[in-house]
């Protein structure tokens, strides 16, 4: 008789980092995915700068986000200056300074793969792996449709990435074509609630007869304070407003004050797991183009009103988006409301960006990066083997 073949447990180690919410969600996405799939695996996940910094990552943290929203500008001259830059051999010498722990810390949890959505995590494990201190195939998740060769090093073994664009650039940069995979960013899963949109409309206290217009603002300051003088503005439209806050408590009370008295059609809501909810019930959404929230909303065939893009690679991704029709861009509050209103009166622009978005679409995004990293787990140490030769020339290691 036959006996069973024994599955082996593989094991999953992903380095993520909370410096932008697309890295972390990415990560998270790929944890929950791997609880479908029918292969034992046990996945751990780390957030690489409390790894290498537990003292000083807050407030490296802070300095990072108080950087992007007080002095834009200079964030953006900085990312465009190094775009182009091979940036692994400077990577792979700063590893240096906190090797021992990232080493201890693979040696500890023995992952036979190791997954990356953070661009320093992934310049840290390719020079690691150039020295022979990391044996495991290592596969970075690139979170953004941006250009920027950050995210490229010669020692990693396969890159999952949101779309056909991102993969040409990384093949132009001298990546292999058998390294890319276009699964689509990793998302939280689309678990919409059942019934059609005017059913989950009234779920959420909304008009089923009105579109709804939902506006992220929480992400980094999306609402300064020229937008709170488009409060009234939005009031007397025909339209519903749902405002999400996610964690700005601040942001949240702020806004509980200055929305006009009787505006029954702006909704105020703090943190929400609900917004792939929201996102398919919507009709556009206002936010900023931020890797994991564009394939979300592509998701969810959601057209985009852009609002203050980050220059650097939000506006690689607001470009994308441009490109491709699925978004319009305003500068300004004032362009903003004039956006507002031509899409609201001519429902044929609307469906068109409708369209566009639908074929950005990545169903699974998840789950078929999780196909991927589970081949190259089975594959494991044997990764070893493959040829780095031809671009490791190309970066000077």
């Amino acid at each position: 008789m036959e006996r069973p073949v024994m599955m082996c447990m593989k094991k999953i180690l992903i380095f993520s980092s909370d410096y932008g919410e697309g890295h972390k969600q990415a990560a998270h996405a790929l944890n929950q995915e791997t609880k479908v799939f029918s292969e034992p695996s046990q996945i751990q996940v780390m957030d690489f700068m409390q790894l290498v910094h537990p003292v000083m990552n807050p407030l490296f943290r802070t300095m990072f986000l108080k950087s992007i929203s007080k002095f834009p500008s200079l964030y953006g001259f900085l990312y465009t200056k190094t775009s182009n830059l091979q940036l692994s051999h400077d990577m792979a010498k700063w590893s240096l300074f906190y090797a021992r722990k990232v080493i201890n810390y693979i040696d500890q949890f023995k992952p036979d793969v190791i997954v990356s959505t953070f661009p320093f995590a992934s310049g840290c494990l390719s020079g690691l792996k150039s020295k022979g201190f990391v044996k495991a195939p290592i596969v970075t998740v690139i979170t953004d449709f941006a250009h920027h060769r950050v995210w490229i090093h010669p020692y990693t073994d396969q890159y999952l990435v949101g779309a056909k664009s991102v993969a040409d650039y990384l093949m132009n940069c001298g990546v292999d074509e058998s390294k890319i995979s276009i699964t689509g960013i990793p998302i939280r899963k689309e678990e919409h609630l059942p019934g059609s949109k005017p059913f989950l409309k009234k779920r959420f206290e909304l008009d089923p007869h009105k579109p709804v217009v939902l506006v992220m603002a929480g992400a980094y300051g999306l609402f300064g304070e020229n937008m709170f003088t488009v409060l009234e503005e939005m009031a007397e439209l025909p339209v519903q407003f749902v405002i999400v806050c996610g964690h700005n408590r601040k942001l949240y009370l702020s806004l509980l004050k200055k929305v006009p008295s009787g505006a029954i059609n702006i909704k105020i809501l703090g943190y929400t797991i609900e917004i792939m909810e929201y996102m398919f019930i919507a009709d556009l959404l206002i936010s900023k183009p931020g890797g994991l929230t564009i394939s979300e909303a592509a998701a969810n065939e959601l057209p985009m009103l852009l609002f203050q893009s980050i220059p650097g690679q939000e506006e690689d991704n607001a470009r994308f988006l441009l490109q491709n029709g699925a978004a319009k861009m305003a500068s300004n509050p004032k362009e903003l409301m004039k956006y507002l209103q031509l899409l609201m009166e001519n429902k044929m622009i609307l469906v068109q960006m409708k369209k566009n978005m639908r074929k950005l679409q990545k169903r699974n995004a998840a789950a078929n990066g999780m196909k991927v990293i589970l081949q190259l787990a089975q594959i494991g140490t044997s990764m070893e083997e493959v040829d780095h030769t031809a671009f490791v020339e190309q970066t000077t290691y």
